[in-house]
């Protein structure tokens, strides 16, 4: 089983997954990634063809400046708009609501910081809702 099956995603989390962007793919067996990568990272590695060599992982931050609000999400002191992901609050919940937040993040990015909570990677990567993934110039891999 992928960590990421999506025959254990309900529809209605369909729209979350959307929401991020993430079209799940199953090309492992096609694209290596060209550097041996650390046991834990191996089952979450993914090749994308609009991404590059990817690894699914929860973001280490969340931040909208929009209405968009959840569960997993506080609002900030310096901005009442403002909202925040709450990780710790997230590793509370059940594997199936914590799958909705994986997004594919570069290998690269990835390598250069991560931890490791409930067997999830979890990034040192900020995901913006308005804009996406944020990672440096040439992080993408392909």
């Amino acid at each position: 089983m992928k960590p990421y099956d999506t025959d254990e995603i309900s529809k209605a989390n369909m729209l979350n997954l959307i929401q991020f962007g993430i079209l799940f793919t199953d090309n492992r067996n096609k694209t290596q990634y060209p550097q041996e990568l650390p046991p834990e990272l191996e089952q979450w590695y993914d090749y994308f063809p609009d991404a590059g060599h990817c690894i699914m992982c929860l973001p280490g931050k969340v931040q909208s400046n929009s209405s968009t609000k959840s569960l997993f999400f506080s609002l900030a002191e310096s901005n009442s708009e403002l909202l925040s992901f709450d990780i710790d609050h997230l590793m509370l919940q059940s594997d199936a609501e914590i799958r909705n937040w994986l997004v594919p993040a570069s290998v690269k990015a990835i390598k250069r910081g991560y931890r490791m909570i409930r067997g999830y990677v979890v990034s040192n990567l900020e995901y913006n809702l308005d804009f996406g993934l944020i990672q440096e110039d040439g992080d993408e891999e392909y």
